[in-house]
């Protein structure tokens, strides 16, 4: 896996023949604690006290008070290609209870991901797939990962960037292209897969960017 876009080329992009640019949306996730060691996790549980209240620069977030009084608020907000706001609703009320993961964890770069999850299962699973992902294995119940043909693929003078489709292997496989949605099963339970963005990066036609991530950027949402 490689490194960050190359914001600084101002080289326009030629499409390399595979009938349509990249399309890459982003992921944001806020939370207003960090992990206390690299490469650990904040373990989320807790009564919600509170629902996009403005604790985080998030669309969707959810404030939780905990069994000690101890308050943690963790939200994510989703964009397409165009830069427009998709974040998909959080299924929460106040008073719900909620358990989960925020993880923060730096490699070359930093990578967040978070999951919520309450007693009928899976709330929300998110990563912004930078650096090898956020979430372990042990982390979801299904599995997320690159498909295995190159849909579209973008070249410039130091980067080439080609884009799959993400498929996400729970009940059954689900393939889907960026920037798009689909329902998914896990363990019976009907779900939304958002795959957001799915791209490897490369050496250009004439030279090379180094330390650039891949990118496989999604979210599960109930």
């Amino acid at each position: 896996m490689n490194a960050k876009p190359a914001v600084s080329i101002t080289l326009a992009f030629v499409v390399a023949g595979c009938g349509a640019p990249v399309a890459e949306g982003h992921i944001v996730i806020c939370s207003t604690e960090r992990p206390q060691a690299e490469e650990s996790g904040v373990v989320l549980s807790g009564v919600v006290s509170a629902l996009n209240d403005g604790s985080v620069d998030c669309t969707e977030s959810v404030t939780l008070t905990g069994e000690d009084g101890a308050i943690m608020t963790v939200g994510y907000t989703v964009f397409d290609a165009d830069g427009m706001d998709i974040t998909p609703a959080l299924d929460l009320a106040v008073s719900d209870a909620v358990s989960g993961m925020y993880r923060n964890t730096v490699v070359w770069g930093t990578v967040e991901a978070l999951v919520l999850e309450d007693a009928s299962g899976l709330i929300l699973a998110v990563d912004q797939g930078t650096w090898g992902g956020g979430l372990e294995d042990d982390d979801i119940g299904f599995s997320v990962s690159f498909g295995a043909d190159v849909i579209a693929s973008e070249q410039s003078e130091c980067v080439t960037k080609d884009q799959y489709a993400i498929v996400f292997e729970a009940d059954e496989a689900v393939s889907i292209e960026p920037v798009g949605s689909s329902a998914i099963e896990i363990d019976g339970q009907v779900l939304t897969a958002h795959a957001v963005a799915a791209s490897m990066r490369g050496p250009g036609k004439r030279c090379e960017v180094s330390d650039q991530p891949d990118y496989l950027s999604w979210a599960v949402v109930r």
